[in-house]
C-alpha cells in the first residue's frame, strides 16, 4: 500500500532508482502514430475480478487507484493505447490549472509539489505515474479497447474487451472526443487522428518549403523538428490526440456557468474548479463587417480591451465562431452528484472526467489537475459503496467528506 508519506517521497525526486524499476509496458508491436490498429485475441480469453476497474488513462486514473487501493480495494487499470498519464504524458506536462489554492489531496502534490519543480518530459510524466502504480501493485492491461458491456439491471457487471479479456464490476474512468469523435467508431476515430497528423505535418512543410512564404519565415520554421529524446514510439511527434470535449454524463447534478461564477453553490462538494470557462473556435467565417462578425467574441474577457478600430473596421473581418473565455472569479465547488450517473441508469459507474456539466461549465473543469482531483474523489466514494455494498448514489456524503479532508482535499 502506497502511504501519503511513501508518495511524497516518491515525488520528492525521480531518482534512478526509480527509472530502474520494471515498469508495466505494452508487449505487442509498436503500432507509430495510431489511435486505433488491431491488436490480436489473446489465446485464452481471460476474465479478472476487481473491486474497481478503472477504464482509461488520464491523471484521474491514476488517483481513482491510489484511493481506492489505499483503502484495501482491488484495482485493475485497462489502457485503450500504450500509455498512462492521458494529455499530460502526451506534451501537455506544464498543465493550465487556474488557481493554484483551489488544488489539494494528491492533485496537488503531482501537479504543484512536483511537476512545476521537476518534471522536464512528458515520458518523466509518464514514468511517475507508472512508478506510483507500480507501488501500489495496481496492475496496467495496455491495448484493451472496450467491445461491450454487459449490465444486469441497474449495475455494470462486465466490461467486455476486443482482444478477448473481460473485467467488472466498478469503472471510474471513461473514454470522450470532439464533435466527429465522441459517436465514431475505433476506424473512425484513427482517420480523424490521421487527418490531424496530416494536417499538422502539412502544414508546417508548407510553412518550411512554399515559395510564396517569405524566405524569413521559412528559414526559420526549416530549423524546428521533432524532440530527439520524447516520443520514440512515434517518430517524435505526441501519441495521443487532444479531444478537449465530446460526450458527457449527465447525473443529478449538472454544473452550469453559474457555479463558476459564484451565483449558486452545491454541499455535496468533491472537488474545487477555477480555470476560466475556455472555448476554442469551431470554425472561422469571413464576414462584410466587424459587426457581422460579432467582434465581442474575439479572444478576450474584458470587452473594452475591443479598440474603435476593431469595432469600426468595414473591410472582411474573420470572425470566431464559438470562441469564449470568461474569467472564473473564485474556486468554485463540483458536486458529488456531477460524477455519478442517475441511479435509474447505473449504480457502480463513477466518471471523474467527462463530468455531468454545460459545455461552459465543462471548459472550465476539463483541466488534468481537476481531473486527479475528482479521481480521487471517486475512489474514495467507490469504496465505501463497495463496504457498504450501497449503490454510488447512497454513500454517505458526510463519511465521504471526512475522508477526503483528511487526505488533503479541498472542498470549499
Amino acid at each position: 500500500m502506497l502511504r501519503p508519506s511513501r508518495l511524497l517521497v516518491l515525488t520528492a525526486t525521480l531518482t534512478a532508482s526509480l527509472l530502474a524499476k520494471e515498469l508495466p509496458r505494452p508487449t505487442n508491436p509498436n503500432p507509430g502514430l495510431k489511435y486505433y490498429y488491431p491488436v490480436p485475441k489473446v489465446a485464452e480469453p481471460k476474465t479478472y475480478d476487481f473491486d474497481v476497474v478503472i477504464y482509461g488513462a488520464s491523471p484521474a486514473a491514476v488517483s481513482a487507484a491510489y484511493q481506492a487501493k489505499k483503502m484495501g480495494k482491488s484495482v485493475g487499470i485497462f489502457v485503450f493505447r500504450r500509455h498512462v498519464g492521458g494529455m499530460s504524458s502526451s506534451g501537455l506536462s506544464d498543465v493550465d490549472y487556474g488557481k493554484k489554492e483551489s488544488i489539494g489531496g494528491m492533485a496537488k502534490t503531482v501537479f504543484l509539489d512536483f511537476f512545476k519543480k521537476q518534471v522536464q518530459s512528458p515520458a518523466e510524466v509518464e514514468t511517475l505515474f507508472l512508478t506510483m502504480l507500480t507501488d501500489l501493485d495496481v496492475p496496467v492491461f495496455f491495448e484493451h479497447r472496450l467491445a461491450q458491456v454487459e449490465k444486469q439491471g441497474d449495475r455494470l457487471t462486465k466490461l467486455v474487451f476486443e482482444n478477448g479479456n473481460s473485467a467488472g464490476p466498478v469503472s471510474l474512468d471513461y473514454v470522450g472526443g470532439s464533435f466527429g469523435w465522441a459517436e465514431g467508431s475505433y476506424e473512425e476515430r484513427e482517420r480523424i487522428l490521421q487527418d490531424h497528423v496530416n494536417y499538422r505535418q502539412g502544414y508546417l512543410y508548407f510553412l518550411a518549403n512554399d515559395p510564396g512564404i517569405p524566405a524569413e519565415l521559412r528559414a526559420r520554421v526549416a530549423q524546428f523538428g521533432p524532440p530527439k529524446k520524447d516520443f520514440p514510439e512515434t517518430a517524435g511527434w505526441p501519441h495521443e490526440l487532444y479531444v478537449r470535449e465530446g460526450r458527457r454524463l449527465r447525473g443529478d447534478n449538472v454544473p452550469t456557468e453559474h457555479e463558476c461564477l459564484g451565483k449558486t453553490k452545491v454541499e455535496d462538494s468533491v472537488g474545487l474548479g477555477s480555470f476560466i470557462m475556455d472555448s476554442h473556435v469551431v470554425r472561422r467565417i469571413i464576414y462584410k463587417t466587424a459587426k457581422d462578425a460579432h467582434i465581442t467574441h474575439l479572444r478576450t474577457s474584458k470587452p473594452e480591451e475591443i479598440t474603435a478600430a476593431q469595432l469600426n473596421w468595414q473591410g472582411d473581418m474573420v470572425g470566431l465562431d464559438g470562441q469564449f473565455d470568461y474569467a472564473v472569479p473564485k474556486p468554485y465547488r463540483i458536486s458529488y452528484r456531477a460524477i455519478r450517473p442517475k441511479k435509474t441508469e447505473c449504480v457502480n459507474l463513477l466518471v471523474p472526467t467527462v463530468i455531468s456539466s454545460t459545455h461552459p461549465a465543462f471548459g472550465s473543469s476539463r483541466m488534468e489537475p481537476v481531473f486527479m482531483i475528482l479521481g480521487q474523489s471517486a475512489g474514495a466514494a467507490a469504496s465505501l459503496a463497495i463496504d457498504g455494498r450501497l449503490a454510488v448514489q447512497d454513500v454517505d456524503y458526510a463519511k465521504l467528506r471526512a475522508i477526503l479532508l483528511k487526505e488533503g482535499q479541498l472542498l470549499d
